[in-house]
């Protein structure tokens, strides 16, 4: 397990120099199908004490992970989704608001573009299976353990 850190100056910057580095390093060494999985992102954007936001609701943190799935569709292959990644890059890219009781609901009047139109997670990943497979790597298996979650 490896951590990628991403710094607020680059969150603003919308810099994705970290992980365009490690993705030039993956296809160099020809060890993009051997790291899946293995990866979660640091983020590093301190907030005041007082902001009660989740990182998913800062702005600025959804701009950048619209980018990072702008350049890189299946970068969700590298992260690893036991702890968290796959939950974390979702919300990033789902339009949604968070109620104190209820949890996270998808906002209704958001302008979404289709590919993350829905939170089905199901369809969010197919479109990550065809980008995987235009890189050669073919259908990787999306295991559903018993609860209907995804290892």
């Amino acid at each position: 397990m490896a951590d990628i850190r991403i710094p607020q100056k680059d969150i603003l910057a919308l810099n994705l120099e970290p992980i365009q580095i490690l993705v030039q390093s993956l296809l160099l060494e020809e060890q993009l199908a051997d790291s899946e999985q293995k990866y979660r992102l640091m983020i590093d954007f301190p907030l005041d004490e007082t902001d009660p936001r989740e990182l998913s609701e800062i702005p600025e943190i959804r701009l950048w992970f619209v980018r990072l799935d702008a350049l890189f569709p299946w970068f969700l292959f590298l992260l690893d989704w036991k702890a968290g990644e796959l939950a974390r890059y979702t919300a990033m890219l789902v339009p949604h608001q968070f109620h104190r009781h209820l949890g996270p609901a998808p906002r209704r009047t958001a302008q979404v573009d289709h590919r993350h139109a829905r939170l089905d997670q199901p369809v969010f990943l197919l479109d990550e299976v065809e980008c995987l497979g235009l890189l050669g790597i073919g259908n990787p298996p999306l295991l559903v353990d018993d609860n209907g979650g995804y290892d």
